[in-house]
């Protein structure tokens, strides 16, 4: 063999190594960006997932409440009601009372008035008649 020739067998041997080896380290990352990929979507996938889980969560926590405040509030609006309609009635209850009292305390002071009128008209009597 010509002593020329030697860097090129060489050459010639390792161009196709480099050339495989450059193939192989191109399929390797190939094969790992493909399996990146499909771990970022699983992954894309799993958010998602669980941000639409949380999201009817919240939906269905939300409607709850609204149901809750709901109902609270029409038991607040009867309750109020009926303390009001009862209150009215012990009002009413009350005036009529106080009235009767009044009308009762216009008729004793009319009483006590006659009553002291005539005692006075028989101390003024009985002290005439002693007098005389």
């Amino acid at each position: 063999m010509d002593p020329n020739w030697a860097p090129f067998v060489s050459l010639a041997i390792q161009v196709p190594l480099v050339g495989v080896f450059i193939w192989f380290t191109l399929q390797l990352q190939k094969r790992h960006d493909d399996s990146q990929a499909l771990r970022d979507k699983d992954w894309r996938e799993f958010v998602k997932q669980q941000r639409d889980d949380h999201l009817l969560h919240e939906a269905a926590m939300q409607e709850k409440w609204r149901e809750f405040l709901e109902k609270e509030t029409r038991g607040n609006k009867e309750f109020l009601d009926r303390e009001a309609k009862e209150n009215k009635e012990v009002m009413d209850r009350l005036t009529r009372e106080i009235e009767t009292m009044s009308t009762n305390l216009t008729s004793s002071n009319s009483l006590i008035m006659a009553h002291d009128m005539t005692t006075r008209e028989l101390l003024s009597g009985m002290r005439a008649s002693q007098k005389e």
